[in-house]
């Protein structure tokens, strides 16, 4: 069994016994698919997040919390939504939380979108955030999406859960918040828009990952030395 993080390692650890293959597989993606320049769906800039539209796992009321405070310093940002809703209900609660924060004109759904027009989404953005509070799922899982985050070479807000800190450092190859924190998520929003030197290098540093640990080729190979190592 080859977990995705270490809180996943551990639980299963406890039954498996001495047999257990002690490595972490994370999330891969292959860059090149976020490489093509594609025109942007929109005419305005905007700080994209993709993924189920819920006030659960991803923290997306966190994030739209942070935006609206983000909004005030600058007024011409949006913030792209992309996904469908779970359900009818989430939906509603998503889009009462928008219109107390009195950000309607400055939040875009895009709807459920196919995997071949995500390319033109995520790297037309100037942002890509995911703001997961913590919750036993997201201490124990590990956000596949955020590794074609990182193949757009462009900055990744994120939070502190699971394996995040054995990966990322904040303002080297991320902007890394406290999971729960609006302000400080907001803080990070802010700089990232008004550092844009900051925000290139992390992004460029970000995308690094992408081409080693998250990458399907590098995983590969040490899948393959890994299965040699257990089957002699």
């Amino acid at each position: 069994l080859l977990a995705v993080s270490a809180g996943l390692n551990k639980f299963f650890s406890s039954f498996q016994g001495s047999s257990k293959i002690d490595y972490i597989f994370p999330p891969i993606t292959d860059p090149k698919y976020f490489s093509k320049q594609v025109p942007s769906p929109f005419n305005f800039e905007y700080i994209a997040y993709c993924g189920a539209i819920s006030s659960k796992k991803d923290g997306l009321e966190i994030l739209l919390r942070s935006f609206a405070i983000t909004n005030k310093t600058f007024p011409e940002i949006k913030l792209v939504l992309i996904g469908g809703s779970e359900s009818s209900f989430e939906l509603s609660k998503i889009m009462e939380v928008i219109k107390f924060l009195n950000i309607e004109n400055n939040v875009v759904f895009s709807g459920l979108i196919s995997y071949e027009e995500l390319p033109k989404y995520l790297t037309n953005a100037t942002i890509l955030a995911l703001a997961r509070p913590t919750s036993l799922q997201n201490e124990t899982g590990f956000p596949s999406k955020l590794t074609e985050y990182l193949a757009t070479k462009k900055p990744v807000i994120i939070t502190r859960v699971s394996d995040i800190p054995k990966y990322f450092t904040n303002n080297v190859n991320a902007f890394v918040a406290e999971p729960g924190n609006v302000i400080d998520f907001a803080d990070k929003l802010i700089l990232a828009l008004k550092n844009r030197e900051l925000s290139e290098f992390v992004g460029k540093n970000g995308y690094q990952l992408v081409e080693t640990i998250f990458n399907y080729n590098y995983q590969t190979k040490e899948l393959v030395k890994i299965l040699q190592q257990y089957s002699k």
